[in-house]
């Protein structure tokens, strides 16, 4: 993100804020599902309403820029992973971190 964009993202934060946190302060739910829901229906109005200054709405916008460039997911789901390489002691261990893990002895050396 360039540091141009951080007002405008703070000017969003504000406005899901205003337009959806401080509708529900009063309300309460009785599970996540229910949350949601009333999270989804008042995001679904916000994003259809009209701009103060340009033309347009949120979602319209996303439809035109955003959409055309996505891709979908990967089909399979990200798996962090590092990669290290060690030196097998004569003990037939690595240390990693704080521990000893035994390797097969004719990786020794």
């Amino acid at each position: 993100m360039i540091v141009d964009d951080k007002a405008a993202v703070e000017g969003g934060v504000l406005i899901v804020e205003r337009q959806i946190l401080a509708r529900l302060r009063h309300v309460k739910f009785f599970s996540l599902y229910e949350l949601n829901q009333a999270i989804y229906e008042l995001l679904e109005e916000l994003n259809a309403q009209g701009f103060q200054r340009r033309e347009g709405t949120r979602k319209s916008v996303f439809e035109a820029v955003d959409k055309p460039v996505m891709r979908p997911l990967p089909a399979t789901a990200y798996e962090y992973a590092e990669w290290k390489r060690f030196k097998v002691q004569m003990n037939y261990h690595v240390r990693v971190e704080d521990g000893y893990y035994s390797v097969p002895y004719d990786l020794v050396g």
